[in-house]
């Protein structure tokens, strides 16, 4: 089975989190991201892929011409799936991933 979703660019880790007296919490910009990965998610009534291993290929067009931190990025990227879509895309879970910007 091959999905291919089209969601909006991934925040940077550096803005995701953010100290709130003197916890971290994700970050207004991280929760709107999390927010549209998850409508995304229920209108395509994606399946849950659970504890099985996935490969990913993603690509990641940047709204300028400024290079970009790929992995910052796919961090948040992950980390929105795993949450929202039930997938567990983590180092040891992923079979393989090849991403490109």
């Amino acid at each position: 089975m091959q999905l291919t979703l089209e969601l909006p660019l991934p925040p940077s880790m550096n803005t995701y989190w953010r100290n709130f007296r003197g916890r971290t919490v994700l970050s207004a910009g991280g929760r709107e991201y999390k927010t549209a990965v998850q409508e995304y998610v229920a209108a395509h009534n994606l399946p849950k892929f659970g504890q099985k291993r996935l490969g990913a290929t993603i690509t990641i067009f940047p709204r300028d011409r400024r290079r970009i931190d790929l992995d910052n990025r796919l961090k948040a990227l992950f980390d929105s799936l795993e949450t929202q879509a039930c997938l567990m895309m983590t180092a040891n879970s992923t079979k393989s991933t090849l991403a490109e910007a």
